[in-house]
């Protein structure tokens, strides 16, 4: 039977919605808020002075919690493995970035990444830089410092990979990521993920052999450094989407992939507490958590296991849902509350104030996400006709980042 051109659209807009209801995965939102709390809890840590976290004598949380800087990594496997499963549901099929709207796709590609991370970026930026110029908090080094983090290229200076805001040292490795994305993607559409995965390994591991021979150095802020995190979140997607496999082989790898992860946290907190020093330990602890977090996430994928149905809880999947506003606002949020309820504390429990540290937290970033985040990104169907337009909050973001930069020249004369 003919289709009537009436129905075309209809027909397409049905491919699009089951494209992108198989590309939703809630267990994988779930792992971004085990990756922001596992941060969380280590910087909650620190600033608590690192106390022993041994309720009895038979459990203790203090090596899983020393280990949460890993929550990052996992951040970053995770990012390579979700874009390249949306890729991979494309409803054009497989060829849809090696056609000759490739470049089309690409501009696409980063002006959605631009609406998705810059809006709470620029955001915490709003707020720390006054601050930082009123003496409250740190100030940046300069109107260099604040003109390469607007761009997130702040880790081209060594002086500036942690000023600001300590956690903003990740925001380049990932965004450097979403800017290659669409030339790493093609390997994968054409079917020639192993080229991908030995190639961005093998920069990886050459980057890493520098620090591991000489001691860390600049090189660890670089992309080529953890390149290979993103490009084994990338080739995991590939036989999570195209392998075909069995509930019980999803539920083993989720398993093998949670277990793996706690007790590998216990080992190295146990054998290697210092982030990166010469040696080759270090480059088995990369080894470790590439692999270990490439099968929790293809695990994930399945919800016929328990792993899979822990992690799309509603409550875990709401945290996941704020996890980028948690990331870049707790260490702030928590530092703040520390010196705020500095004159109370010795009067206080130590686990009371805590909790009202984190309870800010998670009140800061909620709103984050529900006033900046969201209505940027994913705008809701009552905003206006001119606002749901990329290109509209396209020119609010860089409008807004050219305000901030205005700004720090004002305060530099």
């Amino acid at each position: 039977m003919a289709v009537t051109p009436a129905a075309t659209p209809s027909a397409a807009t049905r491919a699009v919605g089951a494209a992108r209801e198989a590309a939703r995965v809630d267990a994988l939102t779930g792992v971004r808020a085990l990756a922001a709390c596992w941060v969380v809890a280590y910087h909650l840590w620190l600033v608590a002075g690192r106390p022993l976290l041994a309720p009895s004598s038979h459990v203790d949380f203090t090596p899983l919690v020393a280990m949460g800087w890993l929550g990052v990594d996992v951040f970053f496997i995770l990012s390579g493995f979700v874009l390249t499963w949306q890729a991979l549901h494309d409803p054009r099929g497989d060829a849809a970035f090696a056609r000759a709207t490739f470049w089309r796709d690409a501009g696409t590609f980063v002006r959605r990444r631009v609406l998705r991370v810059y809006p709470a970026y620029l955001a915490t930026l709003s707020v720390l830089l006054p601050l930082g110029w009123l003496g409250v908090v740190p100030p940046p080094a300069g109107t260099g410092d604040v003109a390469l983090h607007l761009v997130m290229l702040h880790n081209l200076v060594a002086a500036y990979v942690t000023t600001i805001n300590d956690v903003y040292w990740s925001m380049p490795f990932e965004w450097q990521f979403y800017l290659v994305f669409p030339l790493l993607i093609l390997p994968v559409l054409a079917r020639r993920t192993a080229w991908l995965l030995a190639g961005g390994v093998s920069v990886a591991v050459l980057a890493k052999l520098v620090s591991a021979i000489h001691g860390p150095g600049a090189e660890i802020a670089q992309f080529p450094w953890r390149v290979d995190e993103f490009v084994v979140g990338m080739a995991a997607a590939s036989p999570a989407v195209r392998g075909g496999l069995s509930s019980r082989v999803h539920a083993w790898l989720a398993w093998l992939g949670a277990l793996s992860l706690v007790v590998g946290a216990y080992a190295v907190a146990a054998r290697d507490p210092i982030w990166w020093q010469p040696g080759a330990l270090p480059l088995v602890r990369a080894a470790w958590i590439d692999a270990t977090v490439a099968m929790l996430v293809i695990g994930l994928c399945s919800r016929a296991n328990g792993v899979a149905r822990f992690f799309a809880l509603a409550p875990v999947v709401w945290l996941g849902t704020i996890s980028y506003s948690i990331y870049l606002w707790h260490l702030p949020t928590l530092l703040m509350a520390r010196d705020l309820l500095g004159h109370a504390t010795a009067s206080l429990p130590p686990a009371f104030v805590l909790s009202i540290a984190a309870c800010a937290v998670l009140a800061v970033s909620a709103l984050s996400y529900y006033a900046i985040e969201a209505p940027f990104h994913t705008p809701s169907r009552t905003a206006s006709a001119t606002w749901r337009a990329p290109r509209t909050r396209l020119a609010a973001v860089v409008a807004w980042g050219a305000c901030l930069m205005l700004a720090a020249l004002w305060h530099a004369r």
